[in-house]
């Protein structure tokens, strides 16, 4: 976290990529399709062979050129593609990958698998906010929630929750050395902050925090209950915030669901503390 993101002078973002494509996520994509489908033909190619089918399908259905102006030359067909696909637009590379998975038939599925599960590495990698589920390109985080997590880390009223939040996006979505176990903690902690901040107590634990501000009429008892057992998962001995947990317990998808979460609530709390004034 830079000093004028501590500062709140530069806004925090969340460096998903969900409206844009950048040139590692479109290699690791392009390097998936070429890995997994294209190359293990290049020295059996012929006309007729299943590989040749789907690519004559792409040229039609995807492509829309005519069938007659195919390259019969494998060579020349995988460069047209290529030389395509590096300038489709960020959106029109996500329809191509949809178009090509189906064309293939039911029997090609271990192509398709083994194709999918290289491109779903590569968009874990690079922080993509999509995946492909059943052939289809589906959201994994989408911008509400985006925006959600940016607000709660850009606000003024609560600056401890901010900078946790900060931290928490931080770990998260760092590319070389991500920290999910970090992360969760920072999430978590942003909200025991936030609370203290709303009740005024700054020893308070969470436990107490929350119990004052359902007292006072700003959290319905089933909400209450949600997030004492949220903080409760985190905080047991067998918890994420426990010393000897295995890192291997806190994965990306529990990350990016607390920070979610987390965020939700310190804007709940924002709005709240604004109609107390």
């Amino acid at each position: 976290m830079t000093f004028s993101q501590r500062k709140n002078i530069q806004p925090t973002e969340v460096p998903v990529q969900i409206d844009s494509m950048d040139r590692g996520l479109r290699n690791g994509l392009w390097s998936a399709i070429s890995l997994a489908f294209l190359e293990p033909v290049s020295f059996y190619y012929t006309n007729n062979c299943s590989h040749a089918i789907v690519l004559r399908r792409l040229w039609h259905n995807y492509f829309k050129m005519p069938l007659d102006e195919c390259p019969t030359s494998w060579p020349k067909l995988v460069a047209f593609i290529r030389e395509r696909f590096f300038q489709f637009k960020w959106y029109e590379v996500y329809d191509f990958i949809e178009c090509l998975i189906y064309s293939f038939d039911e029997k090609d599925e271990n192509i398709v698998r083994g194709m999918t599960e290289f491109m779903n590495s590569v968009m874990e990698r690079d922080n993509c906010g999509y995946r492909i589920v059943d052939g289809k390109v589906a959201d994994l985080i989408d911008e509400h929630t985006i925006d959600s997590i940016e607000n709660a880390a850009n606000q003024n009223r609560f600056a401890g929750a901010a900078t946790h939040i900060t931290t928490s996006v931080r770990f998260l979505y760092d590319r070389e050395d991500p920290d999910y176990r970090n992360s969760i903690k920072e999430s978590i902690s942003a909200v025991e902050s936030a609370c203290r901040d709303f009740t005024g107590d700054p020893k308070a634990t969470l436990g107490k925090s929350i119990k004052k501000i359902e007292e006072i009429g700003y959290l319905h008892p089933v909400l209450k209950e949600a997030l004492s057992k949220l903080y409760g998962y985190t905080s047991d001995e067998s918890g994420i915030r426990h010393a000897l947990i295995d890192h291997s317990a806190a994965t990306k998808d529990v990350a990016v669901f607390m920070l979610s979460v987390c965020s939700a609530y310190i804007n709940y709390l924002i709005a709240k503390s604004a109609s107390r004034r």
